[in-house]
């Protein structure tokens, strides 16, 4: 996914922007993804999420 704001980012996955918020703060947990302050114009500052890794490969263990 592309990096962006939990605004841009909840626009682009149709979901509520409180929602996202809980979901990337549980992501931010596990490591998956960082937050990074960046200047944004006439807005003063905005908080870009970015993925960690490329990709995350997961398993079932039966």
């Amino acid at each position: 996914m592309r990096p962006g704001s939990i605004t841009e980012i909840a626009g682009r996955l149709r979901r509520d922007s409180r929602a996202v918020k809980r979901d990337i703060d549980d992501l931010l947990n596990a490591g998956l993804v960082s937050i990074a302050e960046k200047p944004s114009l006439g807005h003063g500052r905005q908080k870009e999420v970015r993925a960690v890794a490329d990709q995350v490969l997961t398993a079932v263990f039966a």
